[in-house]
């Protein structure tokens, strides 16, 4: 059978009135300060990827920005155009349903004339309701 061996998990025993020196906490340079961690490659090369990466997504974004600035000001054009074009349709619609027209078109074109009289009461004679033509 193997043998055990059995280790020792208790400090040497100091002599009496020694005071042990085991450190704390972690370990300092000689000056007493904590020793600093060097930067690696590595993180070098993350911090360069990530601000790339930022650079290039804010790029992007005033690019955008850019294009919808480009954009509302041709739609603003768009709409000032059609704005102008429904008010000369307007103006086109009044003036050609003019009072003065629609009379100088009925009597030179139809030949009618203006009675001078009011207009009586017009009775239409058509079927009844419910009543179809043949």
């Amino acid at each position: 059978m193997p043998q055990k061996r059995s280790h020792n998990i208790h400090a040497p025993a100091a002599p009496a009135g020694a005071q042990l020196d085991l450190p704390l906490g972690p370990p300092r340079a000689a000056n007493g300060k904590k020793p600093r961690k060097e930067i690696t490659t590595f993180t070098i090369v993350m911090i360069l990827i990530f601000a790339s990466v930022l650079v290039v997504t804010y790029i992007g974004n005033m690019v955008a920005v850019d294009r919808l600035v480009s954009e509302i000001a041709a739609l603003e054009r768009r709409e000032a155009d059609l704005k102008l074009q429904g008010e000369n349709i307007r103006a086109s619609i009044n003036v050609l349903t003019s009072y003065m027209r629609i009379k100088r078109i009925a009597t030179e074109s139809l030949g009618l004339r203006h009675s001078g009289q009011q207009p009586l009461t017009l009775t239409v004679h058509g079927p009844a309701a419910g009543e179809g033509t043949p």
